[in-house]
């Protein structure tokens, strides 16, 4: 039989759509099997029934306004229109389709519709659980257009940037989030796009929304439409900071391993010479004829070997002594350090102006403490190469979140002072701003000493206008 010699509404009922035609007006005229087999009701039940009882009877009360509203500008424009909807099957759940609406028209006149609806629920539920599975992954993903502005971003990635998804989808670039020194990688990464539709992870940095660099691990696949052109690029980025944090960290620990082995190879060669430093002061001072100012010369000189025999254990080494720890004023402990200095004081043309409104004593590791005190003079010294004022005080206090007693002393100086990144980082082991003169120990050993103490050593700085350090020591370490 030939095709055209067929009923048309057998051909129809073969169709793998739900299919129906309707009279000019919208009233439904026909529905093929497939809406028996999903609805679950026949056919009959449903024909010559206008839209708006078609619509209560099928579709999903929150879809059925628009639908109808769609439906009613096509029947009065008589141009085909498409939809999405959700229809009520024979399960008692709701499935989305999407249908086609096309114009019967004969001799120029409209003489009906025919309406396809396909199922697109597997469609629907599979985007759904992507979407969920990226909106809840750790790792951060991010799509943007052929141009580079985002149009989609994951909770992760805004939480890791510090963004609101309305301060970025829409308004910013992929650039955007790039420093300049990394811009030829993204570049790279964009020709492996365009040639093969993925680019190898690489690391990078992008920017957060508080300046904060953060490194990353990224990654890009291109999205391409249904004729295979490129329309968007989807990016997958992972936050390495922790892992730069604990590669940082592994290499300090082995830095200062080394330093460890090598102090403990040269602590006995120093202590040797100190000891005979020590034997010949001991015997200078038993001299019967010895002046008083030379006495007093000699035993400071003999205080001193000691404690640098004390710093060969305690400071290369890494550890306390197994001492006790002593009373002491504060006024003791700055004017002894300030003694050793006098003379770089004079000639650098520096002044000390004390201020000191704690008399009683605190206990602590009295060579500890001088020599963090030490350091921190020296320091000061180096950033007034030609004159300036360093101010020692000293006072009773209470800590304000331990709620201990205790003692804060504080040196400040108007020397050259720090800028931010060189405060944010002055604690740091080997960290120096002096190149091959200094080690970038000092005030890294000078913290751990004070810490020990269950204190707290931090520092205040503007550059040009100098810096302060203030010292928290409990009454009891």
């Amino acid at each position: 039989m030939p095709i055209a010699s067929l009923d048309p509404r057998l051909v129809l009922n073969c169709t793998p759509q739900l299919t129906c035609t309707t009279t000019p007006d919208g009233t439904i005229n026909f529905l093929n099997t497939r809406w028996f087999d999903f609805t679950g009701r026949p056919c009959s039940d449903l024909v010559n029934n206008d839209l708006e009882s078609f619509w209560i009877t099928c579709v999903h009360p929150d879809d059925r306004d628009i639908v109808y509203q769609q439906w009613a500008e096509g029947v009065r424009l008589g141009k085909p229109f498409e939809g999405r909807y959700r229809i009520l099957g024979r399960d008692g759940e709701y499935h989305w389709f999407f249908s086609n609406a096309i114009p019967m028209v004969e001799d120029d006149t409209l003489i009906g519709w025919v309406c396809t609806s396909t199922n697109i629920q597997p469609q629907i539920s599979a985007e759904a659980r992507f979407s969920r599975l990226i909106e809840t992954s750790f790792v951060g993903v991010s799509i943007s257009d052929a141009a580079g502005n985002i149009t989609y971003m994951n909770p992760s990635l805004l939480k890791l940037l510090g963004y609101e998804r309305n301060e970025v989808v829409g308004r910013m670039r992929w650039q955007d989030l790039t420093p300049p020194e990394f811009a030829p990688l993204d570049a790279e990464a964009d020709r492996q796009l365009t040639a093969t539709g993925v680019c190898q992870p690489y690391e990078k940095v992008n920017i957060a929304r508080d300046g904060r660099r953060i490194p990353i691990l990224v990654g890009a696949t291109c999205i391409r439409d249904e004729t295979g052109a490129k329309t968007e690029n989807a990016a997958f980025l992972l936050d390495l900071s922790g892992l730069k944090r604990a590669e940082t960290a592994l290499i300090q620990s082995e830095k200062l391993a080394a330093v460890g082995r090598l102090a403990a190879s040269i602590s006995h060669e120093i202590n040797n010479p100190l000891e005979a430093i020590t034997n010949l002061i001991y015997i200078a001072r038993t001299h019967e004829n010895l002046h008083p100012e030379v006495a007093g010369h000699l035993s400071l000189a003999e205080a001193e070997v000691v404690r640098c025999s004390q710093i060969t254990t305690q400071t290369l080494r890494f550890h306390r002594q197994s001492t006790r720890p002593t009373a002491v004023t504060a006024s003791q402990l700055f004017d002894s350090v300030t003694t050793l200095y006098q003379g770089r004081l004079s000639n650098s043309s520096i002044t000390i102006h004390r201020g000191y409104i704690t008399p009683s004593p605190f206990h602590c590791f009295e060579g500890e403490i001088r020599q963090v005190l030490s350091n921190l003079v020296a320091n000061s010294i180096d950033a007034m190469r030609t004159g300036g004022r360093i101010g020692l005080r000293a006072y009773d206090t209470t800590h304000s979140a331990t709620g201990k007693r205790g003692v804060r002393l504080v040196l400040a100086d108007n020397g050259h002072g720090m800028p931010p990144e060189i405060v944010q980082k002055i604690f740091h082991p080997f960290f120096t701003t002096r190149e091959l003169a200094g080690t970038g120990l000092g005030l890294w050993i000078s913290k751990d000493i004070i810490d020990s103490h269950g204190g707290r050593l931090t520092v205040r700085s503007r550059e040009n206008h100098g810096t302060v350090f203030s010292l928290f020591l409990p009454l009891h370490p």
